[in-house]
């Protein structure tokens, strides 16, 4: 038994059956979700001190995460991330979790009690949407773990969005400026 809780969103009406999230203590599924900030708010609500997140479309080898976690001492972002991605994000200060990620509930926690000043730099829209490359980039350092994903439905996902890169790029980089000076 996986000792947190999995929190997952998607917008679809149901968590599809093919990203299979099994053997944790506790699961929150938010169907029809509006956004990725769902999933920050319901986490900072869940009664685990340790969260886990994933998107709807990939699975990994969860146990493999979750022990790689527990040993680093649960207290940092540690993350699924393809072999190949790593270097998309090296030095950035942002990591992937949608593939899968542990971390404290205490980050969510402060996270979103951090709401307010992340939408006063970006909008409630880029914050809604882009609130996982905030997120683990004000709770650096991360743990990449280099993993094999199963990826499936991804021809609606956000890297496949037109400008999704450009958008990725600006916020890291005023997140660079925001935070630099703080």
């Amino acid at each position: 038994m996986i000792d947190a809780t999995a929190v997952l969103i998607t917008r679809e009406l149901e968590w599809p059956a093919e990203a299979r999230v099994e053997g944790f203590v506790s699961h929150h599924v938010r169907v029809k979700s509006p956004n990725v900030w769902e999933r920050y708010r319901i986490a900072a609500e869940c009664a685990s001190d340790d969260v886990y997140v994933q998107d709807d479309d990939c699975e990994i080898d969860i146990d493999r995460l979750y022990h790689v976690y527990v040993r680093e001492g649960r207290r940092m972002i540690t993350n699924a991330i393809p072999f190949g991605h790593q270097q998309n994000y090296k030095d950035t200060g942002v990591t992937l979790i949608g593939f899968g990620c542990f971390f404290p509930r205490k980050l969510a926690v402060e996270f979103v009690a951090q709401r307010q000043r992340w939408v006063d730099v970006f909008g409630e829209t880029l914050v809604d949407t882009e609130c996982d490359r905030i997120f683990t980039f004000v709770n650096q350092p991360h743990h990449n773990v280099v993993m094999p994903v199963r990826e499936f439905r991804r021809a609606n996902c956000m890297s496949n969005r037109p400008g999704h890169y450009q958008v990725r790029d600006s916020l890291i980089k005023r997140l660079h400026e925001v935070c630099d000076r703080a």
